[in-house]
């Protein structure tokens, strides 16, 4: 499946809704009205971040501010560490940009300097540290997935925040590091519509790289190249 935004719409044929009259209700064209919902917008990734569902509730707990779904003590252990671990990740990020640092990590993962393009990503982490820290309590991780996705990150949808869904392959990443848990929660956080808005334009730090060096104008809406940048690994000033 492609990344990107998707709109669901869902359409019901009114069978057997009637009028106050008893007639039954029916379209112009003489056949039974049609319900139309509301149309969802949802952001889907590909097959290394996962793909949408929803999914049952499970267990629930609020443990220092961020609240868990569907988890053991074990995935909320784990998912605290990489919490705390982006959150670190981010103010670090925040702190550079804010220092107007524009070093070989600034123009690896965003390209060459420009004043906009710098603002922009400077916003950008801004707005994610703030979603990541604990002390707003708005953060939800939901530790569970569909079987099937082994080979799944994590997923979000973007105008719903602050919500991620962590799958199979997030709890064997390490905690941080390169594609690490930390990098994974920058990664979705940016994708929010109120954060960053980024989309999965590239992955890898490869297509990352190159994508700066061509594209800077998109490299600055991509969230591996949000990730690599906060991730820092190996380390560049």
């Amino acid at each position: 499946m492609t990344s990107g935004n998707y709109t669901i719409q869902v359409r019901s044929s009114l069978q057997y809704a009637s009028l106050s009259d008893g007639s039954l209700m029916k379209a112009a064209n003489g056949q039974p009205a049609v319900a139309t919902s509301t149309p969802l917008t949802v952001w889907l990734d590909g097959a290394r971040r996962g793909v949408q569902r929803q999914l049952a509730i499970g267990p629930t707990a609020v443990v220092n501010g961020i609240n868990y779904l569907n988890r053991s003590t074990t995935r909320t252990n784990q998912a605290a560490s990489a919490v705390t671990a982006a959150r670190t990740y981010s103010q670090n990020a925040r702190n550079y940009l804010n220092a107007g640092s524009t070093g070989a990590r600034y123009t690896t993962w965003f390209g060459a300097y420009n004043a906009s393009r710098y603002s922009r990503v400077s916003s950008n982490f801004v707005n994610i540290d703030n979603a990541l820290d604990q002390n707003n309590g708005q953060l939800t991780i939901n530790c569970s997935c569909e079987a099937d996705l082994a080979d799944a990150f994590a997923y979000v949808y973007p105008n719903q925040p602050y919500e991620i869904h962590v799958c199979n392959a997030f709890w064997s990443a390490s905690t941080t590091g390169t594609d690490s848990k930390a990098g994974t929660l920058v990664h979705e956080t940016s994708h929010f519509t109120v954060v960053a808005g980024t989309q999965d334009r590239v992955y890898g730090q490869s297509g990352a790289r190159s994508l700066a060096i061509s594209n800077p104008a998109q490299a600055i809406t991509n969230a591996d190249s949000h990730e690599y940048f906060a991730e820092n690994t190996p380390a560049q000033n």
